[in-house]
Parts: C-alpha cells; structure tokens; sequence
C-alpha cells in the first residue's frame, strides 16, 4: 500500500533517530549486505522519498506480502523521474533494496533526499559536456543509479555506510553535497572541485628500478666529479 505523494517540504518529518553502531558495518559482505532486503519472506519494506528538485515526496511499501508491489514500483519510478525532461524510466528494484538498506542501517526516520534518479540519454550528455563528475555513459540513464543524502547524517557517515555495504558503485560529492550510489560493479570515486578522482586507479606508471651495477657506476662518477672539483678549488691540479 502507498501513502501518496505530497508536494513541499514535509512538515511532519519525525525527528531523526541517531543511533550508533555503524562499526558493525565492517562485516557486512557483499553476500549478507542485502540478505535481509531480498530474501525476507513476508512483512513490508517501505521507502520514503523526497525528490529535492520538484519538491514532491512518497512514503510507499515497495515489498509487501513476499514481493514487490507494482503499483508502487510505479509511483516511485515517477517521483524519480527526470526532472528537466519529464521522462521515466523503470528503476531497478535492486537499487531501492539498496537504498532501503542504506537507511535501515543508517537509522534513517525522516524521507531520503533524492538529488538525482533517473536522467535521460539528452540530459546526461548535457550534464557530462558541462562537469567532469559526470559520466558520460552513465548508469542514470537506465535505472541502476541514486544521487540522495540522508537526513540527519553526516554525508561522511552516509559514504561510509554505503561502501561497507559493498552493493556496487559509490561516489562521494562533498561540494555538492550528496552520495551517488548505484547496483553496478563494486567501486568508488571521490569528486572535488568539479573533477572526478577515481580511487580504482592507478595514479602513476610503474617502472622498475635500474641494476645495481648502473647505480653503483653512476655513484662513481659522481664522487670522481666531486674530488676532481674540490681538487680544482684547492689548486692541486695546478
């Protein structure tokens, strides 16, 4: 069942449940990160969404009696829309699972603020011939990737939760201020001023050092230089 959308700020947010315990993330595997999400047999999982750009939020059960709930699929997928164009597009139900992890894990209380969902073909490209933080092939464009933050949570604190649950990729964006997270392959990156710093590569070339010999022939010479040059300042060459 859905609890609708409202336009505006939300002004019956609950105040945000701190909890502690994020250490405990630190043994959450690719494996068992998501075991609760996927394999819980009955009960609801339920996210609450706040689209940051149009001012609209939904609070839905997503998964209900041991499977997703169309109905809801579709709401969500509206509310994650592309903003500048209109366009929908199917969100993959395993990045909400995502999602919902993230801010179960989080203590999240209040609707997740979503900077980014689904983004079209025209506007990625617009968006990536504008910033070097945004990739041209993007996993926007089809569904697999949010941009949010939570809340009344350091966005270091959402970083950190979403690497250890090592769900796919995750981009850190401090300057502007959200978490990019997406169900592709495990990695991350770090963007600051504008410029994409991705931490999967490598950031010099590798080359081996020279023989002993070469260095040791090298020293020689120089220390040969050396006497012959203080030999010429005391004038004992003359």
């Amino acid at each position: 069942m859905t609890a609708g959308f409202s336009r505006g700020p939300n002004r019956n947010r609950r105040r945000f449940i701190k909890c502690g315990g994020l250490l405990a993330l630190a043994g959450i595997t690719p494996q068992t990160a998501l075991s609760s999400v996927n394999t819980r047999p009955g009960g609801e999982k339920t996210l609450w969404l706040h689209n940051t750009h149009t001012g609209e939020s939904l609070k839905t059960a997503y998964w209900a009696g041991g499977d997703y709930s169309r109905d809801a699929l579709g709401e969500i997928n509206f509310i994650l829309r592309d903003h500048r164009s209109g366009e929908t597009r199917s969100i993959a139900p395993q990045l909400l699972d995502l999602v919902y992890e993230l801010n179960r894990v989080l203590g999240g209380s209040a609707p997740i603020h979503i900077i980014s969902g689904y983004r079209s073909p025209a506007t990625n490209a617009v968006l990536a011939a504008r910033s070097g933080g945004v990739a041209r092939h993007s996993l926007h464009v089809v569904g697999h990737a949010i941009d949010l933050r939570v809340p009344g949570r350091e966005l270091e604190d959402v970083h950190r939760a979403a690497l250890a649950l090592r769900g796919g990729g995750v981009g850190y964006y401090p300057r502007s201020d959200f978490v990019h997270v997406d169900i592709g392959r495990v990695r991350s990156w770090y963007v600051a001023n504008d410029y994409e710093i991705n931490f999967n590569r490598y950031f010099f070339r590798y080359t081996p050092p020279r023989p002993l010999e070469e260095i040791g022939a090298d020293i020689r010479g120089i220390e040969t230089d050396i006497l012959w040059m203080l030999a010429e300042v005391s004038g004992s060459t003359s």
